[in-house]
């Protein structure tokens, strides 16, 4: 995957991080949404690789008419 590190929009929602969460979570209505889009995000990306970033950039480029530089 692109990223290695731990994702989560806020610490409550990140159990990868080692975080803990706060004591009201279980009635928390925000944390159930945060949750969900930290699902989303860790989905796009597993399936998302460097050199998949790195061909779309290389793409763009080429469609802009610019010369290819790519730091990735």
């Amino acid at each position: 995957r692109a990223v290695d590190e731990p994702i989560g929009p806020i610490e409550c929602v990140d159990p990868e991080g080692g975080r803990t969460s706060c004591d009201k979570v279980r009635d928390c209505i925000p944390h159930h949404v945060w949750r969900e889009l930290r699902q989303s995000m860790l989905s796009v990306l597993e399936r998302t690789t460097l050199q998949d970033m790195k061909n779309q950039h290389d793409q763009r480029q080429s469609l802009l008419g610019k010369e290819v530089t790519s730091n990735v």
